[in-house]
């Protein structure tokens, strides 16, 4: 039997997201250098927004994340994650200050909460529409979340009646980036738990 299902405010939750061309966040002081925001969200590849999302996890309320600590999440050696952090900071994905750890810029949030949105969406509808193993859905979304249409994400959400949590009772962020109570971002407990 499918968990009878609490849905969010509909309200720009199939809206495009706001434009970031150029934009950084001001918060950060010293930045090692000056960019511009990707043009498209569409134009991240899978890599990148699996960074983006482990940095949201790690860094949240405006802390940095460190270079150990994103290895750890995603799994790989701290080298390759300096580079790869260069390469977020010149698409101004990221702020990062020299052995202070890096946080997102408004643009850097965006991209990673619709790579939180498209795990969470796919991991609900595997689980509740196709009848899908909860134990086998996080594998299955991780694989899935890059290359899924916004288009698709939008219908398969619409079609479960815009959950407001995914199987593993995690919250799911609507389009515009909001979690179906309007307040926090990420409900407390979900961070450092394993939940994409």
């Amino acid at each position: 039997m499918k968990p009878a299902l609490d849905t969010v405010d509909g309200r720009g939750a199939r809206g495009r997201p706001a434009s970031h061309h150029g934009r950084h966040d001001s918060a950060a002081v010293g930045i090692e250098r000056t960019t511009t925001a990707v043009s498209s969200l569409a134009e991240l590849t899978g890599p990148a927004e699996d960074y983006l999302k482990a940095i949201y996890h790690i860094a949240h309320d405006g802390e940095a994340a460190g270079t150990n600590d994103i290895a750890r999440r995603v799994g790989v050696s701290p080298a390759a994650v300096s580079s790869m952090l260069r390469r977020l900071a010149e698409q101004g994905l990221v702020s990062h200050r020299r052995y202070h750890g890096v946080v997102l810029t408004q643009a850097g949030r965006r991209a990673a909460l619709r790579t939180i949105r498209r795990h969470r969406v796919l991991e609900a509808y595997l689980a509740w529409a196709l009848d899908y193993p909860v134990a086998r859905v996080h594998d299955e979304a991780e694989r899935l979340e890059h290359d899924a249409s916004d288009q698709l994400i939008d219908r398969m959400a619409a079609a479960l009646g815009d959950p407001a949590v995914d199987p593993h009772g995690a919250p799911i962020p609507t389009r515009g980036g909001i979690y179906g109570d309007g307040g926090s971002e990420l409900i407390a407990g979900t961070i450092g738990n394993g939940v994409p």
